[in-house]
């Protein structure tokens, strides 16, 4: 039998390709798409100790036709770790928190172009979004 693949080389040589392919569509569709990076951070604020869990976005399609402000943001849900928040109300909505007109990325301490938190009623906790230049 000369010049034959043998069966069981055949199916291996199969199923590799079909792996090739099946990463190789998985990679282009992950660049047409978002990645989200997960984090955490815990640390002491003039608010509070805080511990921050956020994932990092990154889409250059979204910031060309969805109206983000850049490619690259940060979504944060952050919750007291000493009760309620100092200097924050609750329902608070802006753009500087009180005494921190600047925030670094809890991912990467990267300074924001541009954020806006928001306080939940029971004071505890707060959402914040941030863009960064990248």
């Amino acid at each position: 039998m000369t010049g034959m693949i043998p069966a069981r080389a055949a199916k291996l040589t199969v199923a590799l390709l079909a792996a090739i392919a099946a990463v190789a569509v998985t990679a282009g569709t992950a660049s047409a798409g978002t990645t989200r990076t997960l984090f955490e951070a815990e640390y002491g604020t003039s608010f509070g100790t805080v511990h921050c869990v956020g994932h990092r976005q990154v889409n250059e399609a979204k910031y060309a036709s969805k109206g983000w402000l850049t490619a690259y943001r940060d979504i944060e849900q952050c919750h007291s770790l000493t009760g309620k928040f100092t200097g924050l109300t609750g329902g608070e909505r802006a753009n500087a928190f009180p005494g921190l007109p600047e925030w670094d990325s809890d991912y990467n301490n990267e300074k924001a172009t541009w954020f806006e938190y928001k306080v939940s009623r029971s004071d505890e906790t707060f959402k914040i979004i941030a863009y960064y230049a990248g």
